[in-house]
């Protein structure tokens, strides 16, 4: 029931017709419980036909990825698409310590959106929006429809038009781990294609 309430809930966000959503892929319902087994080389998981995932990040006990590398390379959790998608939606949820975090998405044709942000700004390739993130907890849908964007950031929505992106192919996530006590820890990535 819980998981039909959001698809509907995600469609309804999509404002487009339920009838071709399809949910590609959704963390909650996955469990790579063990990832950072080789430190030289990402962990990188089919989880369906159209989905692979690339990360080398841990899974918490109590849920949530987050990276244990001491050294200065950024954890990641990225998302490739076997198949490109033209119209999708992305759910995003991360709880991160101070510095700043990109997210990025790269169409077929290499064209790339990326949004970066910390507790004191949000930009959409390099152009600064007042939406602020507070608490260090990011919560952000994206809504891609033709050349639309709309962006709901801690529930503050933003609209803006894009060109020449085409097809998406590719969603990079960075992690960044400070100390023992304190890294980021992303809860939520859900991708849904409406094409």
């Amino acid at each position: 029931m819980k998981k039909t309430i959001t698809k509907l809930f995600l469609v309804g966000l999509l404002g487009l017709s339920g009838l071709n959503a399809k949910e590609l892929f959704d963390l909650r319902v996955q469990d790579f419980s063990y990832t950072l087994k080789n430190q030289q080389k990402n962990a990188r998981y089919k989880v369906n036909d159209n989905i692979i995932i690339e990360t080398n990040t841990l899974k918490a006990s109590r849920g949530g990825y987050y990276y244990t590398d001491e050294s200065n390379i950024k954890g990641l959790f990225n998302i490739e698409l076997s198949n490109s998608i033209l119209n999708w939606m992305y759910n995003y949820s991360i709880q991160y310590q101070k510095g700043t975090r990109l997210l990025k998405f790269i169409s077929d044709s290499g064209q790339s959106i990326i949004f970066e942000f910390n507790n004191e700004k949000f930009s959409i390739n390099g152009t600064e929006y007042k939406s602020k993130i507070e608490d260090a907890q990011l919560n952000l849908s994206i809504s891609k429809i033709n050349n639309s964007l709309k962006i709901i950031i801690n529930g503050n929505s933003i609209n803006r038009k894009i060109h020449n992106f085409g097809k998406l192919q590719k969603i990079e996530t960075d992690l960044i781990y400070y100390d023992a006590y304190n890294w980021d820890k992303l809860y939520g990535s859900i991708l849904v294609s409406n094409d």
